[in-house]
């Protein structure tokens, strides 16, 4: 469920169950310290914009993403929020109705065509981190993932270099060898797509070791899930605060 605060219309995150895109209510740390009770109108019109947006995909509406932005402004969503409490649960959402059936391809095409058009939108001048790279693993080509976190990133003043689509691992040899990455983010949508993954940790191992590999993706929320050995950071999809807070971090440290 996505969670979101009654009175700010600050996204608080995803609780359980994950599998249901309801969109509920809370209060942040911020409102419960002003000790405000009750549930805000404004709430009440993000539930129904999420909603509307889900009817229109399935009808094969035309989605404006100019209008889609000035909207959500109009709730007071911020930019972080919208990428990540209405564009990624719809996408995660549609996701799960294409694999039972419920829409077809067509859907899917259109609202991440608009997710793509959106995240170019907000693309910035920030001068690119070249100690950051989002990259997909090869064979992965569903690269909205590391888009929005890229764009989330930039948010904070921290622009990464986003490869997609993937590169096979022998390729990420060449970039260790070449650069000096304190953080690489891996995308793998797959269980197969993993061994590529180790085959990149070793590589890193060899190469630039003080690399810190993170590993996120829709891989990691598949059943019986195992991390390959070597992975610093496995990014929970339904947090995705805590994979930008640690980005920062590891920037940071000496």
């Amino acid at each position: 469920m996505l969670r979101w605060c009654s009175y700010c219309q600050k996204f608080l995150g995803e609780k359980e169950p994950y599998h249901s895109f309801d969109v509920t209510h809370g209060v942040c740390a911020i409102c419960r310290e002003k000790a405000i009770n009750g549930m805000s109108d404004d709430v009440v019109a993000i539930r129904n914009f999420f909603s509307d947006l889900f009817r229109k995909v399935e009808k094969l509406k035309a989605i404006s993403p100019r209008e889609l932005i000035s909207e959500s402004d109009k709730l007071g969503i911020s930019r972080p929020d919208l990428l990540v409490g209405i564009l990624q649960p719809m996408l995660e959402k549609i996701g799960d109705a294409f694999e039972n059936k419920e829409i077809d391809v067509l859907n899917e095409h259109l609202f991440s065509n608009c997710t793509e058009s959106i995240l170019a939108h907000f693309q910035g001048e920030t001068p690119l981190n070249e100690e950051v790279v989002l990259a997909c693993v090869d064979g992965n080509y569903h690269s909205i993932g590391i888009k929005m976190m890229a764009a989330l990133l930039e948010g904070v003043e921290i622009n990464p270099k986003v490869i997609a689509p993937g590169l096979p691992a022998r390729e990420f040899g060449k970039i260790f060898e070449n650069s000096s990455i304190k953080v690489l983010g891996l995308s793998a949508y797959m269980e197969s797509q993993l061994k590529e993954v180790a085959k990149i940790v070793e590589l890193r191992d060899r190469y630039s070791p003080s690399t810190e590999i993170l590993l996120g993706g829709h891989v990691v929320k598949t059943h019986g899930f195992v991390s390959p050995k070597g992975i610093d950071f496995v990014a929970d999809p339904h947090c995705v605060r805590k994979a930008l807070s640690k980005i920062k971090e590891l920037l940071l440290a000496e």
